[in-house]
């Protein structure tokens, strides 16, 4: 099969390259369906000359020889119509005699608008297939390339309301996105689940008679995505060229009877060919690692007085970094700040892990192309900007881009971070490359430390970080426009690290495939128990356009972001504060796992109590409320009893404490909650306004004995 269907790719693609197009016609790809294993209607293909009223024409008898159909679709064929339907380009023929389809493909023809006639190289006639028209009798299955994740499929209610479904629905209701051999089952499975179109389909929509069982429908998805899949990398090994478009719309449920069973049926396709692929890059991840958490560290573009890179070298001493194998390339000096000075990049001592440059953007292609050929460092930070995200830059991108194709085969070439980094810190080697002075952003050592985080824009990092003072994150990375190093080279550099539970990322735009590899490398994070939180920036069209003017990065489709890191396991936030929260959350917890969603819930304030009930989920999150064991519900009641409130409150989950329970029947409470099996998540909350609550003003010192709530929470 796969070497007939090669064949037969090979033969459609030298009729589409001679015809000069880059769609592949829909009997084409019928017939190499049907090859790859899926059911296809009787065609045959019509060519123009055929049917054209000349004296010379041939007769249309010899080509729909052996075409036994009763009743048949004619569809014209061109590269230049792809709704066929709504430029008169389809009809339906009963009795599809030579001389009838003559006919009708004449009519076609003059019937369309005159623009459109010459591009027209012929007819399909297909087997009118039966079906009923309608929402559950007509799907699809398309798929798209997108630049940042390869090939995604949609699955989803078809037709030609297809799009009306979509914009009526959320999202995931009349199409999912799939990516196979990523996907899991799992979630393919939880998705199909949720989806009205899957539902409605299988018969799981009350009061709609589904046309299939849902087994039956997700293997006919397998089989058409398998076929589909197969006819793909067959039209890529053969052109040499991406496919950006693929997709069956619609496939109908075809009503059976006695010459065929029911089944699924596509009746019509499109294909679309993109550039030549692109070859797989080599990276030299090992150097990444290194110039990460340097132990050796060069800086070009320091002065003896005060400019940028002078502020970077400060920020490093200040750090601790080890000054003997910090070195300063500066002709003319012996030394600045105590550190020693070299002339040029060559006579550095050793090759280091880490060289800084800090140098206007114009003067960074010479010193690069210095350093390739010298193999002086391990990696470089591009600290200037004016590389690419503004127009006059893009000459000096230009060149840096042909200096890392000239190298693209050398595994121990130096890897490039940024450019327009605002710097790197890895605190656990006493690194800060932070053109930002301790003035204006003091330093803090003191801090949770397991967390790494990377971010496109350093203002937002420096921000975020703002607002997180129990945090000194042993890595932050400003990685800027991406001009090498890509956001998931960063995220594989640190997976493996054991210190690291948290890696909160933010997201502008991502390189051509980079997606896919991020994907890939957060589910290698997140098998080893690690958080990764992420926040999308660029979601509208005109935050788009913002990204586009800050980093040069196109942002692409959120939809398709979203579902293939969510696969990978992320948190993926639709807010800044979002973003915080679940930040600050993974961080103090640490290494801490959850070992189930059975949540109590106590507060002394009715409105608290309401509230915990009412989010306690949503539509991306869920916590189960926990049920009491009676030995947990008899030991809360006892502490009432004591305090003689019992009479005031129920024993429930949410526990609602009521403003007379004091701090020993909340450290109580909490204790017994605690000792339940069924509890593996508590969350509490303490109005301290009551006379009953111990509670001070900001400040001040009191001597009424330890605070029992407080007590029972850190034990």
């Amino acid at each position: 099969m796969q070497e007939r269907l090669r064949l037969a790719i090979t033969a459609t693609l030298s009729a589409a390259t001679f015809g000069g197009r880059d769609v592949l016609f829909e009997h084409e790809l019928l017939e190499a369906l049907a090859l790859a294993g899926i059911r296809v209607p009787a065609l045959r293909f019509i060519p123009k000359d055929v049917v054209i009223p000349q004296d010379v024409a041939p007769a249309p008898s010899s080509v729909l020889e052996g075409f036994s159909a009763s009743r048949a679709v004619l569809k014209v064929v061109s590269p230049r119509i792809l709704h066929k339907s709504d430029v008169g380009g389809v009809a339906v023929i009963d009795d599809p005699s030579p001389a009838r389809v003559a006919e009708r493909a004449q009519a076609m023809l003059a019937g369309l608008p005159v623009e459109l006639q010459a591009g027209v190289e012929g007819f399909v006639l297909e087997e009118a297939v039966s079906f009923t028209p309608g929402v559950g009798h007509e799907l699809l299955v398309g798929m798209r390339r997108s630049p940042d994740f390869g090939s995604i499929y949609t699955l989803g209610f078809g037709g030609t309301y297809v799009e009306a479904l979509a914009k009526a629905t959320h999202d995931d209701q009349s199409t999912i996105l799939v990516k196979p051999g990523f996907t899991t089952d799992p979630q393919l499975q939880a998705r199909f689940d949720a989806a009205l179109f899957y539902q409605w389909t299988s018969g799981g929509v009350r009061g709609v008679k589904g046309v299939t069982s849902p087994s039956a429908l997700r293997k006919a998805f397998s089989t058409i995505i398998a076929s589909m899949e197969a006819v793909r990398e067959a039209v890529e090994e053969v052109s040499g060229r991406e496919v950006l478009e693929f997709e069956l719309n619609p496939i109908v449920w075809a009503e059976g009877d006695g010459a065929a069973a029911s089944g699924w049926v596509p009746v019509d396709a499109l294909l679309r060919l993109g550039e030549a692929r692109q070859e797989t890059r080599r990276f030299p991840l090992p150097n990444l690692k290194q110039g990460l958490a340097p132990r050796s560290v060069a800086m070009v573009g320091v002065s003896t007085k005060m400019n940028m890179g002078r502020i970077i070298l400060r920020s490093l001493l200040a750090a601790g970094f080890e000054k003997a194998r910090t070195y300063v390339v500066r002709e003319g000096s012996d030394e600045i700040d105590g550190v020693r000075c070299v002339p040029n990049v060559a006579a550095l001592p050793e090759a280091v892990d880490l060289m800084v440059l800090a140098v206007p953007a114009p003067a960074v292609p010479e010193v690069l192309r210095e350093t390739f050929e010298a193999h002086q460092a391990k990696t470089v930070l591009l600290i200037p900007g004016g590389m690419g995200e503004t127009e006059g830059g893009k000459g000096i991108a230009e060149q840096v881009d042909a200096l890392l194709a000239e190298y693209a085969r050398d595994e121990a070439r130096p890897v490039l971070v940024g450019n327009n980094s605002v710097g790197l810190v890895c605190r656990r080697s006493s690194f800060d490359s932070l053109f930002i002075p301790k003035e204006k952003l003091p330093r803090r050592d003191e801090g949770l430390a397991h967390v790494a985080f990377i971010t496109q824009s350093g203002a937002f990092m420096l921000t975020q970080m703002g607002k997180m003072p129990f945090v000194t994150p042993d890595f932050q990375l400003s990685i800027g426009n991406q001009v090498d190093a890509r956001m998931s080279d960063f995220v594989e550099a640190l997976a493996d690290d054991d210190a690291l539970e948290t890696f909160a990322l933010y997201v502008e735009g991502l390189k051509s495939g980079d997606g896919e590899a991020l994907a890939h490398a957060v589910r290698k994070l997140t098998a080893r128990g690690k958080d990764a939180i992420i926040y999308k920036a660029g979601r509208s069209g005109l935050g788009q356009a913002a990204t586009m003017g800050h980093t040069a990065s196109v942002a692409g489709d959120y939809r398709v972001f979203e579902s293939m890191l969510r696969d990978a396991g992320a948190l993926v936030v639709d807010t800044l504060g979002d973003f915080l929260d679940l930040v600050k959350l993974s961080a103090l917890l640490g290494k801490k796992r959850f070992g189930g969603r059975g949540t109590a819930f106590l507060s002394n304030a009715g409105y608290e109590v309401v509230s915990m009930a009412d989010s306690h989920s949503a539509a991306d999150y869920a916590l189960e409320a926990a049920t009491f064991s009676d030995a947990t519900s008899a030991a809360i009641h006892g502490v009432l009893e004591t305090a003689k409130i019992h009479k005031l409150i129920t024993v429930t989950n949410p526990l609602d404490l009521t403003p007379m329970a004091n701090d020993a029947v909340h450290a109580a409470c909490i204790e017994a909650i605690f000792a339940d099996e069924g509890v593996h998540c508590g969350i509490f909350g303490m109005v301290p306004f009551t006379p009953a609550v111990l509670h001070f003003r900001h400040g001040a010192l009191h001597t009424r004995g330890a605070q029992p709530a407080q007590g029972a929470l850190r034990a």
